[in-house]
């Protein structure tokens, strides 16, 4: 679809130039929604159906693919400085079981996230990917390769999204010293040569070897462990640094809150294209949007959607989590 690649590409621009602005969620979809769908291929009222009504409900969706007559896709729509969140993906889910639908797709126009509503899981986990159009070259173009999928053309043909599932499972499994995969290379180092090793031995070899090598677009949100970056991607902000060490242990937010560096209740805020996010300190954690995340980079991530050094993002009075964290008594960098 070299076309169609083009226009996207083009609309890419506007995307970018339109950003800053406090649009509606109509002008939303009318600007930078819309656009997009006709570049995928929805542009008669026998592949593209608004503001359809579920039965057994007051309630509508706001775009209803269709492939052969019957929706295949759903895609819920939020006004362009609102951030996606899981909690925007509830109503979309809840939807697509209703009328059998199993993908949804929740944009802001400069955000796209994916869920898979007929994964046996919990709603954070049925989130397969989100990608962006308002940040660089790169991302756009990772964007058309996940959209691209989504177009009238290519959702007639047999499981056009096989692999961003497959890539899902396999960040998760290899992001995370408990998981089986890691478990069973453990094992096979030992089974083989006799030798015990840690599961942070795995996780590090297996980050080295695929650096440089992955096609993966980042840790999905909730992720503690540091992204998989592509050595041609740039060191940006959001690289994940070490944490400092108190007394030998790393630290984490609890030390803070224990140290009343940051009392129970205190609001942070995160600036992104220059939009303020607020989150607020609870007791095991950051809440966003209603959402508890354990951790600063996880609660970062939400926000962003991608991985992101949220001791470095999130600030509290002018001072970021980074720089609060090093006033604590014997901290060791």
């Amino acid at each position: 679809m070299p076309d169609a690649e083009i226009l996207f590409t083009e609309h890419v621009k506007l995307v970018r130039e339109h950003v800053g602005l406090s649009l509606s969620e109509a002008d939303t979809r009318a600007y930078l929604v819309d656009p997009v769908l006709r570049i995928l291929g929805y542009e008669t009222v026998g592949d593209l159906r608004r503001e359809v009504s579920v039965p057994a409900t007051k309630e509508s969706l706001d775009y209803a693919l269709l492939v052969d007559g019957k929706p295949h896709v759903i895609v819920e729509a939020k006004p362009v400085q609102q951030g996606v969140a899981d909690q925007h993906a509830a109503q979309c889910v809840q939807y697509a079981a209703v009328l059998g639908v199993r993908w949804c797709l929740v944009t802001n126009g400069r955000q796209w996230a994916l869920y898979d509503a007929y994964a046996k899981v919990a709603l954070a986990e049925k989130r397969i990917i989100e990608v962006r159009l308002d940040t660089d070259d790169a991302a756009a173009q990772r964007a058309w390769k996940v959209l691209q999928r989504f177009s009238k053309q290519q959702q007639t043909t047999p499981n056009p999204l096989t692999d961003l599932l497959v890539e899902r499972v396999v960040v998760d499994e290899l992001g995370r010293s408990d998981s089986g995969a890691v478990d069973a290379l453990r094992q096979a180092v030992k089974k083989r040569f006799g030798e015990a090793v840690k599961s942070t031995v795995v996780l590090s070899t297996l980050k080295r070897l695929l650096e440089g090598n992955t096609s993966m677009a980042s840790v999905p949100p909730g992720a503690d462990t540091p992204p998989i970056r592509s050595k041609a991607a740039p060191p940006g902000p959001s690289a994940v640094t070490p944490a400092p060490k108190k007394g030998g242990k790393r630290v984490v937010l609890s030390d803070l809150i224990q140290a009343s560096l940051l009392p129970n209740g205190a609001v942070l805020d995160l600036r992104v294209h220059g939009v303020t996010h607020v989150g607020h300190i609870k007791e095991k954690g950051i809440e966003v949007d209603g959402i508890l995340y354990l951790s600063p980079s996880a609660a970062a991530a939400a926000v962003t959607g991608r991985a992101s050094n949220g001791w470095r993002d999130w600030s509290h009075k002018g001072e970021t989590l980074d720089q609060l964290r090093t006033r604590l008594p014997t901290v060791q960098s």
